[in-house]
């Protein structure tokens, strides 16, 4: 089971464009958030294509 600490930030992100990738995703949200532990792009579960949400697991920095 995986523990969460407590600068960990769980982040969902909705109305994405169905040809995102979680590449494209974490090098946004590195920029935005920080460190991108990880990124679960949804696919619907009939036409395995992905749908217009995920969730993303980031570390929070600490301010300089």
């Amino acid at each position: 089971m995986a523990t969460s600490s407590a600068n960990e930030k769980k982040i969902f992100v909705g109305n994405l464009d169905f040809g995102a990738t979680e590449s494209d995703l974490k090098v946004f949200f590195e920029c935005a958030v920080g460190p991108v532990e990880g990124i679960n792009i949804r696919r619907d579960r009939i036409t395995k294509q992905p749908v217009s949400y995920t969730h993303l697991r980031a570390h929070e920095t600490e301010a300089d």
